[in-house]
C-alpha cells in the first residue's frame, strides 16, 4: 500500500461506457470490463425480454421528469403511516431480528428504548429475539430510510407530495452526525437527542410549514444546490440552508424564541438535514414511473446492512 502511488494506475470500469469515457477524456488509462448482470427469477427475464419495453421505458422516463415533490407536512409516524405502537419500519428489504446486521440491530434496540418499550438494552434484545415487534420495510408504505434507519410511531416525518400523480412520500427528520439511530447507536445522549426532536423540533417544523402559503419546492431548491456543488447526500450545506432560509421566519413567527433559536442551530450546524427531504423527493420521482407494463426500470434499490433488493416498474415489486 505504501507503493501504490508511486506506480502510474490504470482504472478497470464495467457497466454503462460514460463512466469509461469520463475517465479516458482525462488521460487516464482504462480497460473497460464487458459485464452485464445475470437475470434472476422468471419475473424479470419476463420484462426484459419484453417487446413493450422500449416504449415502456420511454413512458417511465416521462412520468420521472414530469413528477414534483412538495413539502405539504410534518407529521408523527403514527399519524402519516398510520404506525400502531410495537410496529416499526426498517430500510431496505424485509428483515427479522435473526439475520440482521449489527447496525439494524442497534437501530432496533434503540428504537425500543426511545419508544419506553424497554428499560435497557439488554431488555429490548430480549423482545426482539422473541419477536415482539411488526417489522415491515419502510418502501412498503411509500416511505424510505436512511442507513439502519428505523421508523417508529412517535417520529416525526417529513411528508411530500408529487402533484402530478398525487402520490406521497415520508421521511424520519436527520438526526445529525456522530452517535445516532440510524448507525445503530443507542446510548443515553441519542435517545436524548430522539426525545428532543419528538418534543420540539418536530412540532416546531410542523408549525412553521403550516404557516406558509405556499408550500416548499423541495424539486426546486435541488435544481439550485446541484449548480452550487451540492449532490444531495455527502454535501448537503446548501439544499439544508436553502430549506432553513425558507421555513425560518414562519418558525420564528409560530415558535418560542428558545425553541427557534436550538432548532436554527441544530438545522444550521448539521449539513446532511437536506438529506432526508432528498430521499423522499427521489422516491417520490421513481414513483411516478410505477408499474408500467413491459418497462424494465428499477424503481427502488434498498439494502438493510444483510440484504440487497430492488423493484422494477414492470414486476410492480
Amino acid at each position: 500500500m505504501n507503493t501504490l502511488l508511486n506506480h502510474s494506475l490504470a482504472a478497470a470500469t464495467a457497466g454503462v461506457t460514460l463512466l469509461n469515457d469520463a475517465l479516458r477524456n482525462q488521460g487516464v488509462p482504462t480497460q473497460a470490463v464487458e459485464w452485464t448482470p445475470p437475470l434472476g427469477g422468471k419475473d424479470l427475464h419476463d420484462v426484459m425480454a419484453d417487446s413493450r419495453r422500449s416504449a415502456a421505458n420511454e413512458l417511465a422516463l416521462s412520468r420521472m421528469l414530469n413528477s414534483g415533490a412538495l413539502l405539504v407536512d410534518v407529521k408523527p409516524a403514527s399519524e402519516a403511516l398510520n404506525l400502531g405502537r410495537g410496529e416499526f419500519l426498517h430500510a431496505g428489504p424485509p428483515i427479522e431480528w435473526a439475520r440482521a446486521s449489527g447496525p439494524m440491530r442497534g437501530a432496533l434496540i434503540a428504537a425500543l428504548l426511545f419508544e419506553k418499550m424497554a428499560t435497557s438494552a439488554e431488555e429490548a434484545e430480549r423482545i426482539l429475539e422473541k419477536n415482539g415487534l411488526s417489522l415491515e420495510p419502510c418502501h412498503h408504505r411509500g416511505a424510505v430510510g436512511p442507513m439502519a434507519g428505523v421508523v417508529t410511531p412517535s417520529m416525526w416525518m417529513f411528508e411530500l407530495l408529487d402533484p402530478s400523480t398525487g402520490n406521497k412520500s415520508w421521511c424520519s427528520l436527520n438526526e445529525g452526525l456522530g452517535k445516532v439511530l440510524r448507525y445503530g447507536a443507542y446510548s443515553p445522549e441519542v435517545i436524548e437527542r430522539l426525545d428532543w426532536m419528538r418534543d420540539v423540533l418536530g412540532p416546531l417544523l410542523q408549525l412553521g410549514v403550516r404557516a406558509r402559503e405556499e408550500h416548499i419546492d423541495i424539486r426546486a431548491i435541488i435544481s439550485q444546490m446541484i449548480q452550487m456543488g451540492d449532490e444531495g447526500h455527502n454535501r448537503n450545506r446548501a439544499g439544508t440552508l436553502m430549506f432553513l432560509r425558507d421555513l425560518l421566519p414562519f418558525m420564528i413567527e409560530s415558535g418560542s424564541s428558545t425553541d427557534v433559536a436550538r432548532t436554527a442551530r441544530f438545522i444550521g450546524g448539521n449539513d446532511h438535514f437536506f438529506l432526508n427531504l432528498v430521499m423522499p423527493a427521489c422516491k417520490l420521482q421513481m414513483r411516478a414511473a410505477e408499474n408500467i407494463p413491459g418497462s424494465s426500470l428499477v424503481t427502488v434499490m434498498a439494502r438493510n446492512g444483510t440484504d440487497f433488493g430492488i423493484q422494477t416498474s414492470g414486476t410492480g415489486g
